[in-house]
């Protein structure tokens, strides 16, 4: 985990994900890989960025694809929500 110092105390860092853009993936990903790694916390179903990440997180297999069932189940769930 990261610490900011401040007045001699250590404050843990950690990164929250609501909405966002591509400059929030950019973010995301540099936290991740940093050294030390920041936690991140992302905010399922706040839109956007979060959303894309949040599914990835959840359907990406081991090999870092994505099967076309769970494309097809989101898109579902989407299209039932705007209804």
């Amino acid at each position: 985990m990261k610490f900011i110092s401040a007045d001699n105390s250590n404050i843990p860092v950690v990164c929250v994900v609501v909405e966002g853009g591509t400059n929030t993936i950019r973010m995301v990903l540099e936290h991740v890989t940093d050294n030390p790694p920041v936690p991140v916390v992302v905010c399922d179903g706040s839109g956007r960025a979060a959303d894309l990440i949040s599914f990835t997180h959840r359907y990406a297999k081991e090999d870092g694809y994505v099967h076309y069932y769970s494309l097809m189940r989101m898109k579902y769930r989407y299209t039932m929500k705007i209804i």
